[in-house]
């Protein structure tokens, strides 16, 4: 499904629990924050204070977090995670997260983020998170070692060569019965909405090809939402778009789902 422009209020709550998806206390730090410490900044501000967020997370995060049961024996991978603050929320609930991200060495498009950064928020924080800074291709995952595989708004990122090989490796990771919850932005300003092929930001990667890719399945989301299906519907989402969110970075909707291996 497209991420909806009003909240549910468990997803409202979610968010103010961790201060997602920019942090907290955000209106008084400009004053407040130039007589703490960094450290001290980072701390009261959160995880999701590092790394700027699109308005349109305000929905990814709990949607995602919340999509699949979480247990605290599970592995999980955020591919592409950055130092963003969804790795650190899972690391409070899983026993292992591994966030897997090439930094600026992205052949796409890559953000800041290396073994310093991320040692010195794990102890601010309190959490484990294990970095690769590589792509998952290089990554050496265990296969079928990985319960679930989180992806918030990188696919459409991927330089196209890799792309492929990339959801290849994911499902060689996942265990059996594993899910891959993914987020996938739908510019409104590319093709199938226009003629434009790519933005800065990246293309509309008809990400619903994925489901019978080997055995992966859509097990959540709708599928007149998700381009590649063969039920995708511009005109529904047209028709609907005052329901939808749609962030100001791309212009950018939010696809939400689930593919399961089976």
């Amino acid at each position: 499904m497209l991420a909806r422009r009003e909240l549910p209020s468990e997803f409202i709550e979610w968010n103010r629990k961790w201060g997602a998806p920019t942090g907290h206390w955000r209106t008084g730090q400009r004053f407040w924050g130039r007589f703490l410490s960094d450290n001290a900044r980072t701390r009261l501000g959160g995880p999701f204070c590092i790394q700027h967020n699109t308005e349109n997370r305000a929905y990814e995060y709990p949607w995602a977090f919340r999509a699949v049961p979480i247990e605290r024996s599970m592995s999980v991978v955020d591919l592409g995670g950055g130092l963003a603050g969804f790795q650190f929320v899972l690391s409070k609930t899983c026993s292992r997260v591994v966030n897997i991200d090439p930094g600026l060495g992205a052949k796409g498009v890559g953000w800041k983020c290396d073994q310093e950064s991320m040692a010195r928020l794990n102890r601010l924080f309190g959490t484990e998170v294990e970095l690769k800074n590589c792509t998952i291709l290089d990554a050496s995952l265990p296969k079928e070692g990985i319960d679930i595989v989180y992806s918030i708004s990188v696919i459409e990122h991927f330089a196209e060569e890799e792309l492929w090989d990339t959801l290849r490796a994911i499902w060689e990771c996942l265990k059996a019965g594993g899910k891959f919850v993914i987020t996938v932005d739908l510019f409104l300003n590319l093709h199938p909405f226009s003629s434009m092929k790519a933005n800065q930001y990246g293309t509309n990667f008809p990400i619903g090809e994925l489901d019978g890719y080997e055995t992966f399945k859509l097990v959540a989301g709708d599928r007149s939402e998700i381009y590649g299906t063969d039920e995708f519907d511009r005109d529904h989402i047209m028709t609907n778009l005052e329901e939808i969110r749609v962030g100001a970075y791309g212009p950018a909707m939010a696809q939400c789902l689930v593919f399961e291996k089976e």
